[in-house]
């Protein structure tokens, strides 16, 4: 769905360099991701919280962070019976 939403969002002539941004965003977000997750463990066993129950809420708030930047996007524009219109 990204592919799509950022093949829809950029002219045809960059969307080769969208997809780059893109896929280097995907792999340095999961890189991110996993060394975040690590810290949240470790910081939260030298406060004597459940591990796994502090990984998961960070996760969680992770995702509800992107998802409120993903709606705060820009969205293209649909004209009707376009090539574009879903």
């Amino acid at each position: 769905m990204q592919f799509a939403d950022t093949k829809s969002a950029y002219d045809p002539q960059v969307v080769g360099r969208a997809f780059g941004i893109l896929n280097t965003a995907v792999f340095l977000g999961v890189a991110i991701m996993q060394g975040a997750t690590g810290w949240v463990a470790s910081t939260a066993s030298t406060f004597s919280i459940n591990q796994f129950a502090a990984v998961f809420a960070f996760i969680a708030a992770a995702c509800l962070l992107a998802m409120v930047a993903f709606y705060m996007l820009p969205w293209p524009e649909w004209e009707v019976g376009s090539k574009t219109d879903v």
